[in-house]
């Protein structure tokens, strides 16, 4: 199986510790190219996005990084604190928006490893009117990368200014594609637990694409401030014997009220090592450790095991 995975993540601590886990414990290869765009400037994230490339770098893998993120941090401030100069395992990641020619001046300052990967976003931050307005003023980077969101319309709207991307000769593309049905309520998806999550993987060649994309089990949905569950929902991907990929929610039991977290977790954890679908991933021994231990990690542990279990095994099925 070839081909190249691209999961984009917005930078959250979460998602930063599952990725650094993932490069730490050997459970990601190179056919999984994880975007982060980081949407926080705070010390705390930017250490962890510096630890999270430096265990990239180590284990010899490549992370694409957004350098002109949409919100958070500055390009200026995110070239100058995060260390991505020259470093082999940094692909730089460009949005097309409209002030990405003046994102691009800035980090022509800065030496790239890597070719860069453009992102094409439909309609939220990105393409309005064509893609020429926003590549215009990009004349000269060496792109190697395409991933495309809003389907092949987007894809043609970027090809059609390829004359102007002089880098785009000989290019990889991919469609990115936010797969995850988000609910408002984590006790709504113990009405609908199963359902199939993505077929990309199977039919991406048709298009003439080289990978695909999504948002793993976490959604395009930007970053918003938390608050208390009422239930505690595992989002888990899986195949079936056709390699379709399904998600299966385990949702808790007692979701009356946002007290005792810790039951919430063993409840759906309980239901998952059960299951079948549980498979043999890291992420799924972590839960069943926790599980036999009595262990209760906070409930940030449901989001980082769910993603790292989803990028192992398309790591494992395009391997």
């Amino acid at each position: 199986m070839s081909g190249c995975y691209y999961p984009y993540l917005y930078g959250r601590q979460s998602e930063l510790y599952a990725l650094r886990n993932l490069a730490e414990e050997d459970r990601i290869s190179n056919n999984v190219l994880p975007i982060i765009e980081p949407v926080s400037n705070s010390k705390v994230s930017i250490h962890l996005l510096r630890s999270v490339i430096q265990a990239f770098r180590q284990h010899h893998l490549r992370i694409g990084v957004v350098i002109n993120p949409v919100e958070g941090i500055s390009t200026t401030a995110l070239l100058s604190s995060v260390g991505l100069r020259g470093n082999r395992a940094v692909v730089p990641v460009i949005l097309l928006t409209e002030e990405a020619y003046e994102d691009w001046d800035i980090a022509q300052r800065y030496a790239f490893a890597n070719p860069y990967i453009v992102v094409a976003r439909e309609g939220r931050y990105a393409l309005g009117g064509g893609a020429e307005p926003q590549i215009q003023g990009l004349d000269g980077i060496d792109f190697s990368e395409v991933v495309y969101e809003g389907g092949n319309a987007v894809k043609q709207d970027v090809l059609a200014s390829k004359d102007i991307l002089k880098g785009l000769k000989n290019f990889s593309s991919a469609a990115l594609v936010d797969h995850f049905h988000k609910l408002s309520r984590n006790a709504d998806y113990a009405e609908h637990p199963d359902e199939i999550f993505s077929r990309d993987h199977l039919f991406y060649s048709r298009f003439d694409d080289d990978g695909f994309g999504d948002y793993s089990v976490i959604g395009s949905q930007r970053p918003t401030t938390g608050f208390a569950a009422y239930a505690v929902a595992i989002h888990w991907v899986y195949f079936d014997r056709d390699d379709i990929l399904w998600i299966h929610h385990y949702v808790s039991d007692s979701n009356d009220t946002i007290r005792d977290p810790g039951t919430k977790f063993n409840q759906a954890v309980a239901k998952l090592i059960n299951d079948d679908r549980a498979m043999t991933t890291f992420a799924a021994r972590r839960f069943r450790y926790f599980f036999d231990n009595e262990l209760f990690p906070g409930l940030a542990m449901v989001k980082r095991l769910s993603i790292m279990h989803h990028l192992e095994l398309m790591s494992n099925y395009l391997s």
